[in-house]
């Protein structure tokens, strides 16, 4: 497992999440141990939306913070997390529900330099595909009732 509780004596980082109105609850780290397979990290008692995961990780990984407010159904966020003081914040009521599947949304990850570039990586990928020669080639309708291009034709 990657998320090592950390010794005394030694340097403590971790990641400190607010999720505004999403209330009390828990809050369970996750970290793939391979492709799908989330393996759990960590669980918190989550107060008022505010939790603390303290550790260390042998190396950057990619995690998803699980939220489960005792008031609601859970929702998930993800970004990669690395041995510094990292801060999530989001919404509960940024929470969108696709495909089965409640993520929130909109959320703001501080200390994580490979979050920022990954981030980066990813907004430039997005110009790419809304240039007219990679418009998306299928459509969809979401819950909400809002249209969805995805998909991509090839660069070749």
């Amino acid at each position: 497992m990657g998320w090592l509780l950390a010794q005394p004596r030694q340097t403590v980082t971790g990641i400190t999440g607010n999720i505004e109105g999403a209330g009390d609850g828990k809050a369970i780290l996750l970290q793939s141990a391979g492709f799908g397979e989330p393996t759990m990290g960590d669980t918190v008692n989550m107060r008022n939306g505010k939790f603390v995961f303290e550790g260390r990780l042998e190396s950057p990984v990619s995690v998803t913070v699980k939220v489960c407010p005792d008031s609601d159904q859970p929702a998930s966020l993800g970004f990669i997390a690395e041995n510094s003081p990292i801060r999530v914040m989001a919404a509960w009521k940024d929470v969108i529900e696709r495909y089965g599947y409640r993520s929130i949304g909109g959320q703001t990850v501080e200390g994580s330099l490979n979050q920022e570039v990954y981030e980066k990586i990813a907004g430039v990928y997005g110009q790419i595909l809304k240039a007219p020669e990679h418009k998306g080639i299928c459509r969809g309708t979401t819950e909400n009732g809002r249209i969805e291009e995805y998909g991509y034709r090839s660069l070749l």
